[in-house]
């Protein structure tokens, strides 16, 4: 972490600042957080919540050098995300698997639990094109573009998930869906 950028509420614009020990105290707080929740995931899910495959080598003339990501040190998919951008990214993931399992307790009709976490399974798709170590920054808009939209994979910094501004979980593309969701009637649990 070398910046801090703040967005007020009551105010227009950003501040930008350096990081305080404070912030980097945080963060490593927020590294421990990350490992003991993954390991309870792991233990959960049997499978591990961060992905530890190996991005491509980036070698050759073709279109596989767009992945030179492991020039800079990121060998696997989960080296893409920071540990902040991880966490929120597991957690997002763990409450979307608890929604599926709750609409199923509530007699939800299984083919619509499905249907509704596929939708924020793609809500999670988009989340996740804005929390990468790879987004770029906007100075013109003062905002940041989402990493994966392109064949290539750019190098740039990082941007919070909790903000209210571009990229953020918040986005309007998935209030939508949610909106048009909470508009279909119940359905009675069939015997």
């Amino acid at each position: 972490m070398r910046a801090v950028v703040l967005h007020y509420l009551s105010r227009q614009g950003k501040i930008y600042r350096l990081a305080t020990e404070r912030d980097l105290e945080v963060f490593k707080e927020k590294e421990r957080y990350l490992e003991e929740k993954r390991a309870r995931l792991f233990k959960e899910w049997d499978i591990d919540p961060v992905s530890n495959e190996p991005t491509p080598k980036g070698e050759g003339r073709s279109a596989e050098r767009a992945f030179s990501v492991r020039n800079y040190g990121l060998n696997t998919y989960g080296n893409l995300f920071n540990s902040r951008q991880k966490l929120a990214l597991i957690t997002f993931t763990e409450k979307v698997r608890l929604a599926y399992r709750k609409m199923i307790e509530e007699s939800y009709e299984g083919e619509y639990a499905k249907a509704v976490v596929s939708y924020l399974g793609l809500g999670m798709d988009r989340l996740a094109t804005y929390l990468s170590v790879l987004t770029r920054w906007r100075p013109d808009v003062l905002s940041f573009e989402r990493a994966f939209d392109r064949q290539a994979m750019p190098m740039v910094g990082g941007v919070s998930p909790f903000n209210e501004i571009r990229g953020c979980w918040d986005l309007e593309a998935i209030w939508r869906v949610l909106s048009y969701l909470t508009q279909i009637p119940p359905v009675e649990a069939q015997e």
